[in-house]
C-alpha cells in the first residue's frame, strides 16, 4: 500500500502543477494533502500532520468543503497511528458527517485509508465509547471540526 499512497501523492502533486483541474490554492491545498498521506505513510507523523493541518487550514479558508473533510479523515488515521484514537474517532465522525452533507465520497485510496483507521479505532475502543466519540464528531458544524482538528496540535506535542 505504501507505493500506492507514493504514487498517489506524486500524481496529485504532478496534477495541481500541471491542469487546469486545481488552479491556484485549490491545487496547493490537493498537494499539502497528498504529501500528508506520503508522509503519513513513510512513519513521519509529525510533518504528515503539519501537511494535513496546513491543507485542512487553506481548505477552509477557500470554502472547499471536501477538501476539509478529506483533510479531517487524514488527520484522524495520524491521530490513530500516534494513539490519539479518541480524537481520531471524533474527527472521522466529523468528517463522515461532511461528506454526507455534501453528497460526496471518498476517492478509493483515502477511502481505505479511512476505513483501516476507523477499524484500528473500534479495535482499542470499546463500543460505548466509540458511538458517542462518533456521534459528537458528526454533530460538531464544519466551523467546530476546523478547530478541534486544529487545536489538536498542542496536545499532541
Amino acid at each position: 500500500m505504501q507505493n500506492a499512497i507514493l504514487f498517489r501523492g506524486a500524481s496529485d502533486l504532478f496534477i495541481a502543477e500541471n491542469t487546469i483541474e486545481a488552479p491556484g490554492l485549490h491545487g496547493i491545498a490537493l498537494t499539502l494533502r497528498s504529501l500528508g498521506l506520503v508522509a503519513h505513510q513513510m512513519g513521519d507523523y509529525g510533518q504528515g500532520r503539519a501537511l494535513h493541518e496546513e491543507g485542512l487550514a487553506l481548505a477552509h479558508a477557500l470554502g472547499d468543503k471536501h477538501g476539509v473533510a478529506v483533510s479531517l479523515t487524514g488527520l484522524a488515521g495520524l491521530a490513530v497511528a500516534i494513539g490519539r484514537v479518541e480524537h481520531a474517532v471524533l474527527l472521522a465522525g466529523a468528517a463522515d458527517a461532511l461528506l454526507r452533507g455534501l453528497g460526496s465520497v471518498l476517492e478509493p485510496l483515502e477511502r481505505e485509508l479511512y476505513d483501516a483507521a476507523l477499524g484500528a479505532a473500534r479495535a482499542r475502543l470499546k463500543a460505548e465509547m466509540f458511538v458517542a466519540l462518533w456521534a459528537e464528531g458528526q454533530a460538531l458544524t464544519l466551523e467546530q471540526a476546523v478547530a478541534r482538528a486544529l487545536d489538536g496540535r498542542s496536545a499532541e506535542d
